[in-house]
Parts: C-alpha cells; sequence; structure tokens
C-alpha cells in the first residue's frame, strides 16, 4: 500500500497529534462508534461488490479454496485431500484455511450446498481483511486525525486491487491481514509489535516479508522507538514461533515433516526456480503494477512526500520494499 505507506504514516510517531487535538483540542467529541463503522462499512461494499461481480476462483487461491473446502467437506479424511493428488510447486500451510474454514464452518451445519460454501469461504477471508483494515483506520485516525482516516477508508474502497483480492484465498491476503496490523503498529503503537507481527507473518504465509522487516526496522531505530539487539531476538522469537506452529499443524497435513514457507523460500531464492512461472522487467512494478493498483492515490503519495515531513521515512520503507 505505497499511498498509505507514503501518506498517512509519521517520522516521528510519539510526537503526532491526535485526532482529539486535530479536530479541536482535547475536549472535542471523538466520533461515536457507528460513524466509525459506517466508514468501514464503505470498504465493506466494495469488497462484497467485488466478491458477487466475481464469485469464482483464480488460480493462485486454488490451494487454500480447494484446503477450506476439504477441510468443511472431509473433515479429518486427510488422505482423500485434493493437494494429496495435486501438491502443487510448493507446499503452503494450512493455518489459513484452518481459520477460514472455522469461520465458514455454519454453513456446512446448515448442509449448504457447495457455492453457498465457496461465498462463506470468501466472507470469511473478507472478514479478517476488513477486522486488519479497520484496525490499520483506527490507528490513523487515532495518530493523525479522523479526516485521514476517512480518506483512507474512501481511497482504499476505490481501488481496485485491493477490495478484488481482500476476499481471496491467496498466501498473499493472509499475509497482508497481519502486515495491517502491523502497519497500524507502525503508525500510532509499538514498534516492537509491528516486527513481532511481521516476524509471524513472514514465517507461516510470505517468507517475502523478510524483505519489508529491514527497511522498517531500519526507520524503526533511526526514530529511537526500537533498539537493534531487543528488536532482533524479538522478531526471531515471533518467527520461530509462528515456524514451530506451522511444521507441527503443516507437517499432520502434508503427512511429512516440513515447514511450508522455507520451502518456498528454497524453491524461490536457493534453488532459483520462481522465474519458471515467468518474469517481469525491473522496474515493471514501478511503471505497471503499482500505478495500476493505486490509481489516483499515486498523485497523492507524491504530494505527501513534497509536502509532509511526516511521509518521508515511511515512503522510503514502501520504495525499498517494493524495490529489493
Amino acid at each position: 500500500r505505497l499511498w498509505l505507506s507514503t501518506s498517512t504514516h509519521s517520522l516521528r510517531l510519539p510526537t503526532m497529534p491526535t485526532s482529539a487535538s486535530r479536530a479541536g483540542g482535547a475536549g472535542a467529541k471523538a466520533p461515536s462508534l457507528v460513524t466509525r463503522f459506517a466508514w468501514d462499512g464503505l470498504l465493506l461494499g466494495s469488497v462484497v461488490l467485488h466478491l458477487i461481480l466475481a464469485p469464482f476462483t483464480k488460480v493462485e487461491e486454488s490451494f487454500n479454496m480447494q484446503a477450506s473446502h476439504d477441510l468443511l467437506a472431509l473433515g479429518s479424511d486427510l488422505g482423500s485431500y485434493d493437494h494429496q493428488q495435486f501438491p502443487g510447486a510448493v507446499p503452503r500451510t494450512f493455518l489459513g484455511a484452518l481459520a477460514t474454514a472455522a469461520l465458514a464452518s455454519p454453513v456446512t451445519v446448515m448442509g449448504a450446498s457447495p457455492l453457498v460454501r465457496l461465498y462463506a469461504v470468501r466472507l470469511a477471508v473478507a472478514f479478517g481483511s476488513l477486522v486488519a483494515q479497520a484496525r490499520l483506520r483506527a490507528s490513523v485516525a487515532s495518530a493523525l486525525g479522523e479526516t485521514e482516516a476517512r480518506c483512507l477508508a474512501v481511497i482504499a474502497a476505490l481501488q481496485f486491487h485491493v477490495p478484488f483480492y481482500m476476499s481471496r484465498t491467496l498466501p498473499n491476503t493472509y499475509a497482508l491481514m497481519l502486515a495491517c496490523f502491523a502497519h497500524a503498529e507502525l503508525v500510532g503503537g509499538s514498534g516492537y509489535r509491528a516486527l513481532v507481527i511481521l516476524g509471524v507473518a513472514a514465517a507461516v504465509f510470505r517468507c517475502d516479508l523478510l524483505v519489508l522487516i529491514a527497511p522498517l526496522g531500519v526507520v524503526l531505530l533511526a526514530q529511537g522507538r526500537v533498539r537493534f539487539f531487543t528488536a532482533a531476538v524479538a522478531t526471531a522469537a515471533a518467527a520461530a514461533v509462528g515456524a514451530t506452529v506451522s511444521v507441527a499443524v503443516d507437517s499432520v497435513m502434508w503427512g511429512r515433516w516440513l515447514w511450508p514457507e522455507f520451502e518456498v523460500l528454497w524453491f524461490n531464492t536457493g534453488e532459483n526456480k520462481s522465474s519458471e512461472w515467468g518474469t517481469s522487467p525491473p522496474l515493471w512494478y514501478f511503471y505497471s503494477a503499482l500505478p495500476r493498483a493505486l490509481l489516483g492515490a499515486v498523485p497523492l503519495a507524491v504530494l505527501g512526500v513534497l509536502l509532509e515531513r511526516r511521509a518521508r521515512g515511511p515512503a522510503v520503507i514502501g520504495i525499498a520494499y517494493v524495490g529489493l
């Protein structure tokens, strides 16, 4: 979310004005819960609309969608699960599918059709994504102000990329949920918690987040919000806990000892086989992917960097992550 990185985060978060002070002083009335939920409802409406218009599954979502189906339909009959016959190029964790199936399980009790179960699974993923986005927006409201948080809600709802994928069973989507919670801590919480959350997300869902941890940690160090040794130990310990849980669960589900994200990391880097699935020019993200994903948020990101000193640190995080 480059727009978010360049227009809402603060370089010196401890001194950021609160929503009350920006609204006119400490005695200003805070918005009601109904008002806050209404703004989050904008994004909810956009996500549901995308779900209705495009309910079916893209190939990269197939593992978690099929895993959710098998958990709901087959239960403990692991030998009949789809991944036993079609394992894919690399194994993936079942942790996201387990959480999704748990949320969608009431439709199985009601004897719903497969299509209804598909919608239930997609809605379950959308629910998790919306909770994460709402937490991020609440942090923006607290640290920067309600106006800024409402602008975030509008821009997120009007984009194509995020609302489309927020209900889809991709590893990236599960990782995005945790990344939103981490960024909420970056905006107005604890730098250590931000690193811990990203450590878990990298170990379980997307090893690529290791590349985000590095620039984010550097910015937190520059802000004086974390100490290097403490931050390194906390992040490593969180990753170890996430990896342990993943190994314990996924070894049972796959029928062999494994840590899925390590195998993904080894496939992509150690064996350098990711190029077998296609390559793009080095600057493709900057001239194609991000402009199409962010749409009108691109000029806002540029203005944020030029006009708001507090946006420059987070801009470095976003640009470094994409560049790396």
